[in-house]
């Protein structure tokens, strides 16, 4: 359990890191993501996730930071935060209840 307890703590804090970013790039970009995700769709969410998957395939395999100084990391935020946008935005859209965030079910002893 001690692990369980550190990597949590962790995920904590990268939770956050990425809430800092994400409140900085909103704020810059005006809510830019949820503005292309009510024009375009779903598909919107694929697509920026999909690029930020592939720079960081990218990374990995030159095995450098990005040209803008951009880390593996830095990217996997990203990634994280897109992928919570996405998620967002599933469960906002009025039309569709079914998309609503459900409770994780917990594992029977």
């Amino acid at each position: 359990m001690a692990n369980t307890n550190y990597k949590l703590n962790q995920l904590k804090e990268l939770h956050k890191q990425e809430e800092v970013i994400y409140a900085e790039r909103n704020e810059k970009y005006g809510d830019s993501f949820s503005k292309t995700f009510q024009e375009y769709g779903k598909a919107v969410a694929m697509i920026r996730l999909e690029d930020k998957l592939n720079r960081a395939k990218n990374l990995v395999s030159k095995g450098m930071e990005g040209s803008d100084g951009e880390s593996l990391i830095d990217t996997l935020k990203d990634l994280s935060n897109y992928a919570n946008m996405a998620i967002i935005e599933l469960i906002s859209d009025p039309e569709k209840p079914q998309e609503k965030a459900q409770e994780p079910k917990t594992k029977r002893k």
